[in-house]
């Protein structure tokens, strides 16, 4: 018997170790594929509780006007770059300068509980 376990002990690490050789290694997943360009400016209009358009495609140093068409005041922050607001009062427009890396980011209103009401977006700064 003892023959047979140590035996089987053999075939088990064998078939192991076959599998560790042969599987293959894990991959990192591949980057984003940038757009080359984008838009110089763009217009988003904020309403209660949505950005429109919510997915943008932007050259870096692109003027973002925020035109808040709804009854209280909205904004648009940029998630992860500290600094970048653009705000109005209900009626109001406001610009703002696009200074940030080519990348994708998420964008959304920062006043308390609009986020989370739907006003969230995307946007894209192109390479070019």
């Amino acid at each position: 018997m003892a023959g047979f376990t140590g035996g089987l002990f053999v075939i088990v690490a064998l078939a192991l170790a076959a599998m560790i050789v042969t599987a293959e290694s894990p991959q990192a997943a591949p980057e984003p594929t940038l757009p080359a360009n984008g838009l110089d400016e763009i217009t988003v209009i904020g309403t209660e509780f949505a950005f429109n358009p919510d997915s943008m495609v932007l050259n870096q140093g692109a003027t973002i006007t925020f035109d808040n068409q709804g009854v209280v005041i909205h904004n648009i922050e940029i998630e992860g770059v500290p600094g970048f607001k653009v705000e109005a009062e209900a009626g109001m427009a406001a610009s703002g300068t696009l200074a940030v890396a080519p990348g994708e980011y998420l964008t959304f209103c920062s006043i308390p509980g609009h986020r989370e009401a739907g006003m969230e977006g995307t946007l894209t700064v192109a390479t070019g």
